[in-house]
């Protein structure tokens, strides 16, 4: 049987794991941005 506490830490985990993915994906994007953007001011140049 899974126990109460068992099943609130692994939803926790669950949480914190896909925090987790949110922030990768969110540094990613604005890595992206960063990018894009350091490419059109170059450009400009």
């Amino acid at each position: 049987m899974i126990s109460v506490e068992w099943f609130e830490k692994s939803r926790d985990l669950s949480q914190a794991a896909a925090f987790a993915q949110m922030i990768k994906l969110k540094n990613q994007f604005s890595i992206k941005i960063s990018r894009t953007m350091s490419k059109e001011f170059n450009q400009k140049d």
